[in-house]
């Protein structure tokens, strides 16, 4: 089964964000998709259940220490409700067992996925038909007559992530040259002598 996380966003006033939300949870179920987002529900609901669990276990135990119900009811409802209780914290344990590294495994991913060039250049044999076989997984093939090599696809969560890495990379350049915003036909102070008296 895929794991897959929902990322939605609107972006204008008359989309509505928690209808968009429902679509893409609905296309998960039909695709069978494990979603994340699903889990954290899921976790949520077991929660909630669960401390309706422990406040019916904890009204059992007054009502019979006040005398309400005898030790047979109490005995048979509190032994049902602990096995409910156990069973509900197995599940919600679970769930937050395999939930737990997905976000640091995602970071790490794109952490490593934007810095495949600095991997490249330490040219390491082994490395480089690996990040080789994971950017082109159809293969990097010889053109002869055009004596270039080419390539029939490439890896499109990598081509993204080096999209969006060469486009901060730019804005940074960007901010570091202030010289373009200085006017290309006006020489600048000291290529020519300054004339006063004119």
């Amino acid at each position: 089964m895929k794991k897959v996380i929902i990322y939605a966003r609107v972006s204008t006033s008359s989309q509505e964000y928690d209808r968009q939300l429902e679509e893409l949870r609905s296309y998960c179920k039909r695709m069978d998709y494990e979603n994340e987002d699903m889990k954290v529900e899921a976790i949520r609901n077991l929660k909630k259940n669960l401390a309706t669990l422990k406040t019916k276990q904890k009204t059992v135990t007054m009502r019979y220490a006040t005398g309400e119900i005898d030790k047979a009811v109490f005995d048979e409802v509190h032994g049902d409700l602990n096995a409910e209780i156990l069973t509900v914290e197995n599940e919600l344990q679970q769930l937050e067992k395999n939930n737990s590294n997905l976000s640091k495994y995602i970071t790490k991913s794109v952490e490593i996925a934007s810095k495949l060039g600095g991997y490249w250049r330490k040219k390491d044999f082994k490395l480089c038909q690996k990040i080789q076989k994971l950017t082109f997984p159809d293969g990097i093939k010889w053109d002869g007559e055009e004596r270039c090599f080419r390539t029939d696809g490439e890896n499109v969560f990598l081509a993204k992530i080096a999209l969006v890495g060469a486009s901060v990379e730019g804005l940074a350049k960007k901010e570091q040259d202030k010289s373009c915003d200085l006017s290309c036909l006006v020489a600048g102070a000291g290529l020519e002598p300054a004339t006063s008296g004119l």
